[in-house]
């Protein structure tokens, strides 16, 4: 039994029908193809060819497009279902707000990080100048353990 892709006459540059899907299914994306959800759940495509896509649905949007008719419109063009389209659309949401999320806490993460080595690096000095202190007195500059808050010295 022959498939139907085997008995579609094959398409002269899969260029020209507008693919953007991985070079090993351009073959299949130059054939005409009917609306069948098993043919299109066999299509991968590339990162950049969803990045394109999504690029068209936002430009789309912004010329007064609904998301809707926009994601139908760049869905249809690419030979993929709408559904897929707006995976990609909500994969791409998550993305930005973890991102943003990422970016403010590596920010407070690195200025910590430089406060942290700012304050070692003061409190190294003022060890040098205790010792260099202590040494000019002729007292020991050794590090003394500090007695609990409630006990008295004697």
């Amino acid at each position: 039994m022959t498939s139907w892709m085997e008995t579609q006459p094959a398409a002269s540059s899969a260029a020209s029908a507008g693919c953007i899907a991985t070079p090993a299914h351009r073959g299949a994306c130059a054939r005409a193809r009917p609306g069948g959800a098993d043919d299109m759940a066999a299509m991968r495509y590339s990162q950049a060819a969803k990045a394109r896509a999504l690029q068209q649905v936002h430009a789309l949007a912004a010329n007064g497009y609904s998301r809707r008719g926009a994601v139908q419109h760049v869905a249809k063009g690419l030979g993929c279902r709408s559904e897929t389209l707006n995976a990609w659309l909500r994969r791409e949401a998550s993305q930005q707000r973890g991102n943003v999320h990422h970016d403010v806490h590596g920010a407070r993460l690195r200025q910590l990080e430089r406060e942290l080595q700012e304050l070692r690096r003061l409190t190294a000095a003022l060890q040098r100048a205790l010792r260099a202190a202590l040494d000019a007195k002729g007292e020991d500059a050794s590090p003394k353990a500090p007695t609990p808050s409630g006990a008295s010295q004697r």
